[in-house]
């Protein structure tokens, strides 16, 4: 299904990552407009940090979340050596649910770091990473944090590849 999103005068569509606009004979594939706002990212997107802040990225689109979902932006400025990573972009692997009434979201994977956050039960989280029992989780608000695995309980509800 096509989601209708409107930039200025145009009415374009979205669907599994890409921007359309409806043409004689279908849908015709369009360069995404900066300023769009979607709804929803398709699975498999990444994240990525750059001077401290967070883009989200797919098939070559970046992304900044907003009040209404996820708006187009120019991809940022990246230094030689940020251009060079090899872990350019870190993927959603899965998604979780908070098991527990209240949980410590930290700074690092590990009790002996900070909490930085709260998650409560029953909220989604996205995971991007794991490390010996930890999870690197973003939260609804979209903050990005570590959470003990054995407070989550899986829901694997985006598909791998």
């Amino acid at each position: 299904m096509f989601e209708l999103i409107v930039v200025g005068t145009r009415h374009l569509f979205f669907r599994d990552g890409g921007f359309y606009h409806r043409g004689p004979a279908g849908y015709v594939p369009v360069e995404a407009p900066e300023g769009a706002v979607i709804a929803s990212l398709p699975p498999g997107y990444g994240i990525r940090i750059v001077d401290d802040a967070k883009y989200y990225y797919f098939n070559g689109i970046y992304y900044v979340r907003v009040p209404d979902g996820y708006l187009v932006v120019a991809p940022p400025v990246l230094t030689a050596a940020e251009r060079e990573e090899t872990a350019e972009i870190v993927k959603v692997k899965e998604e979780v649910s908070v098991a527990v009434e209240i949980l410590n979201v930290r700074s690092g994977p590990g009790m002996t770091y900070g909490v930085s956050s709260l998650a409560y039960q029953g909220q989604i989280l996205r995971v991007y990473q794991e490390s010996t029992g930890w999870l690197y989780v973003e939260l609804p608000s979209g903050k990005l944090g570590w959470v003990d695995k054995k407070f989550i309980t899986a829901l694997n509800r985006i598909p791998a590849g």
